[in-house]
């Protein structure tokens, strides 16, 4: 069983001195005849002393509330509290009654409730409410149960017509049978009850709820492996998610539903097209880049170096991020390195069973737990080995989720479906890095997966023109600037109707009144402000740990303590409150079953739509933005800590990264002749702009190597081969070898020579070459030389947008144009010849001259009669 190294401050222990008192308590009680009388505990020692405390105490016992029946108190009406005595220690010990008691004096406000749990508060707790004989052993790694139950006249006292009544639930103990030994000291739980006197009140506090339904920030999601991402994907939209437990949980009437619309769609990534390099060396990402977790440092000139030119985007990228210019020369600087609660477990929530998953029976005489630290794991079943492998989660598996997934929300009133643009992209990174609109509209519209009917259909109910950013204090201009963004998507060519703010930035500080929850912006046309209430979203942010720790009923009777205390700060005022939980937050069904049910009955709260908000501040004046972000001064550094929007990492390199990526895979699809590959590779952009990853840039490093790695592969896998080429003319043809080492064929690569001294020119550059799958082919260019020497031609290949293809391959030339002196060494030559063929004419006699020099006869001469003679 897991151990907290530090004792909650809601679970205050009496000091030593109160065991005695608590023991004389006890005894008197057993007596014949006797009432049992009140047990009376100190109030609680300082924060400075509990944290002392704190540091020497070892883990040991604590009391956890589990639930309070009704969730709202009602005079008159007996009150069930339900919970369990949990041993996290290595220690038995023997508790045998568990008394609850309140303070006479109820807490007025929201500040009053946190100074009572959190062990600040000293008023006295002398009104006895109720208590129950329990175990009386709890063993190490056990629990036992308890249930107090409120007579119905048990609240009589209750002052006023609503109250939140500061209760504390103390567990006394008694010695081992026959043991000389200390008493156990009491253990103790402070927590809140609300009461109510009253069916209505006058002037309810109207109460909107906008729930974001995003994803995780989790790199399985858009991992390759079938078996991480499918396990990744249920657990974030299947059963049990938070996504389906805020759906199906949160009852409450005309929640708002902020969705990201890839939360419907899983992405199912191709596997990579060309082979992984097997040189890469140790030690990076896979392609040549600093592992995740690991940074590039930058270069002495201040700016990113990178080795890698297949990462290279359309020419003439802004190193400042701005949109790409004519220039097709323009060299990439990006290093492409990766920038730089507590899971606690849901309670079971029944009052028998214990955070290690085993039972605990009560008996009238020395009963022990059942339970033991060699019992059960959490969830196992009897007869099974806790090493049982995990059934494989498979693809029917995340679809049948995201079924109904989507059928929870195609039940939900189209003015209560709001969407993000796809992926909740983190605007308020491209705000404090000044992206242009234009360059805003590439990440606001990026594509999602591919759609079936009834997300499409989904998708065109609701509306898309409220943002969210993720902003403590936003400005003026930057609400301006989130305008235009959202003018240039095609939802919304309107621009903004809404935006969802701090409470802070409308009331200028986080001790000011709940007030109107919505207001028109003065400067911004047309843009209302919705301002969450910091307090109300930390509490749901933090309610699975506290659930952990103090029991589910805890929680939501916090919950209802601080909207109660709320609207008893104007009671007769007619005004709003927001609850929006941040992203991702993780609430116990529990918890969100007993809040819907408390809300519900709360006589003081009157649930609206934030849709209605929204319409209704169009008629109120507007305000300005107070550029105040939520007080840790006032709140607390819990309470704000918890909401805090976390680091980005998107900063300026991570964001000029990923704007390259994007062209990249745009220009593989325009050669590719089979492009789904690239295309299912592009539906990863859209999760890696997103907000979600605040605060995880390991997360994000590691969902960023996956989607580039693939990408660089294939651009790599369209090369040049280098060569040496001899060129003996003043002007002629020369031919490269342009290889694809790619299963499909690709079209269109346009080839580019560059040589890098004058000694050799490129008349005409070569034309686009088509290369089929694992093939190679030859382009040829037209040359001239310039004068002799050897130079280099760097061969740059690229798609039609610019995106860089391979390596930059060095073809080496030797040149040695021929000039005017070979036409003077050709008409020496012919000259040469000639004279040789002349003398050589002129040495040579005719044949009859020789005959005769030789005395032999004429072969050719006829003799006459004379000679015959």
């Amino acid at each position: 069983m897991h151990r907290s190294a530090r004792r909650s401050a809601w679970a205050v222990r009496p000091r030593a001195a109160a065991a005695t008192v608590a023991l004389a308590g006890l005894l008197l009680s057993v007596l014949p005849g006797l009432p049992a009388p009140a047990v009376a505990t100190p109030a609680p020692a300082s924060v400075a002393e509990e944290q002392d405390d704190e540091e020497q105490d070892a883990p040991g016992v604590r009391v956890v509330l589990d639930q309070v029946v009704p969730a709202v108190a009602r005079v008159g009406e007996p009150l069930t509290l339900r919970g369990r005595i949990v041993n996290d220690g290595d220690q038995r010990h023997r508790l045998g009654l568990v008394t609850v008691r309140a303070a006479w004096s109820p807490l007025v406000n929201r500040a009053d409730v946190t100074h009572w749990l959190e062990g600040r508060d000293e008023r006295d707790a002398g009104w006895f409410l109720g208590q129950d004989d329990v175990g009386p052993v709890v063993v190490p790694g056990a629990s036992v149960p308890f249930s107090v139950t409120v007579p119905e006249t048990g609240l009589d006292a209750l002052p006023g017509d609503l109250a939140v009544l500061a209760l504390e639930i103390v567990a006394t103990g008694e010695a081992e049978p026959g043991s000389t030994g200390p008493v156990p000291e009491p253990v103790s739980l402070r927590t809140v009850v609300t009461a109510a006197r009253t069916d209505r009140v006058a002037t309810p506090l109207d109460t909107a709820w906008v729930v974001p339904l995003t994803l995780p920030a989790d790199p399985d999601l858009t991992s390759r492996d079938d078996t991480d991402r499918h396990r990744a994907w249920a657990a974030a939209t299947g059963p049990g998610s938070p996504l389906r437990t805020w759906l199906e949980d949160l009852t409450l009437p005309s929640v708002t539903w902020l969705v990201d619309p890839s939360v419907l769609v899983p992405v199912d990534p191709a596997d990579d097209l060309a082979e992984e390099d097997p040189e890469e060396a140790p030690g990076t990402g896979g392609d040549g880049t600093d592992a995740p977790g690991t940074t590039s440092e930058p270069s002495p000139t201040g700016r990113e170096d990178s080795d890698d030119p297949a990462v290279t985007s359309a020419p003439g990228e802004e190193e400042d991020g701005g949109d790409p210019g004519p220039d097709r020369n323009a060299a990439s600087d990006d290093a492409d390195g990766t920038p730089g609660g507590e899971d606690g477990s849901e309670e079971d929530g029944s009052p028998d069973v214990d955070e290690a998953g085993a039972t605990a029976t009560a008996a009238p005489d020395e009963a022990t737990s059942t339970a033991s630290p060699g019992g059960l794991e959490e969830g196992q079943d009897l007869g099974s080995r806790p090493d049982d492998p995990e059934e494989p989660v498979t693809a029917a598996d995340v679809t049948s989720g995201l079924v109904a997934l989507r059928g929870l929300l195609a039940r939900a009133d189209e003015d209560q479906l709001w969407w993000t643009p796809v992926g909740d992209p983190d605007v308020a990174a491209l705000l404090e890095d000044g992206q242009s609109p234009a360059t805003a509209r590439g990440v606001l519209d990026l594509p999602m997966a591919d759609t079936p009917v009834t997300v499409e259909r989904l998708l065109r109910r609701g509306r898309s023109d409220v943002a969210w950013p993720v902003l403590a204090a936003p400005g003026a201009d930057q609400v301006i600037g989130l305008d235009r963004y959202w003018a240039t998507r095609t939802a919304t060519p309107e621009g903004l109707a809404g935006i969802v703010v701090p409470r802070e930035s409308l009331t200028g500080g986080s001790n000011a009144v709940v007030g109107t929850a919505a207001r028109p912006l003065q400067g911004v046309d047309g843009i209302v402000a919705l301002g969450v209430d910091t307090r109300a979203s930390s509490l749901l942010a933090g309610a699975r740990e506290d659930s952990a720790r103090s029991g589910a009923g805890a929680v939501t009777q916090r919950l209802l303590a601080d909207s109660l205390t709320a609207y008893q700060q104007d009671p007769d005022a007619v005004r709003s409150m927001l609850y929006v939980p941040p992203r991702a937050t993780d609430v116990p069904s529990d918890v969100l079953t007993a809040l819907s049910e408390g809300l519900g009955e709360a006589p003081w709260i009157r649930t609206v739509a934030a849709g209605d908000l929204l319409t209704a501040a169009q008629a109120t004046p507007p305000v300005a933005l107070t550029g105040v972000a939520p007080e840790p001064s006032v709140l607390g550094s819990t309470i704000t800590g918890r909401v805090e929007p976390g680091a980005s990492p998107l900063d300026a390199a991570s964001q000029r990264r990923l704007a390259r990526l994007g062209s990249s895979l745009a220009g593989l699809t325009e050669i590719l002749e089979d492009g789904s590959a690239v295309r299912s590779w592009e539906t990863l952009l859209a999760h890696l702009w997103s907000a979600r990853w605040r605060g995880s840039q390991d997360a994000w490093g590691q969902a960023w190597q996956g989607a580039r790695r693939p990408a660089v592969q294939a651009q790599r896998a369209v090369h040049v081969n280098p060569s040496t080429v001899n060129f003996l003319s003043e002007q002629g043809i020369v031919q490269v070898t342009v290889v694809n080492d790619l299963p499909v064929a690709v079209e269109g690569v346009r080839v580019e020579l560059v040589p890098d001294h004058n000694i050799l020119r490129v008349i005409q550059q070569p034309d686009p070459v088509t290369i089929g799958p694992r093939s190679r082919a030859t382009v040829s260019f037209t040359a001239q030389a310039v004068t002799r020497g050897v130079t280099t031609v760097n061969a740059r290949l690229t798609t039609p947008n610019g995106t860089t293809l391979g390596d930059d391959a060095r073809v080496s030339v030797r040149v040695q144009p021929t000039g005017v002196w070979i036409y003077w060494v050709l008409g020496s030559l012919a000259g040469l010849v000639l004279v040789l063929g002349l003398v050589r004419a002129r040495r040579t006699a005719p044949r009859s001259a020789v005959v005769a020099a030789s005395g032999g006869p004429d072969p050719s001469s006829t003799p006459t009669p004379e000679e015959n003679r």
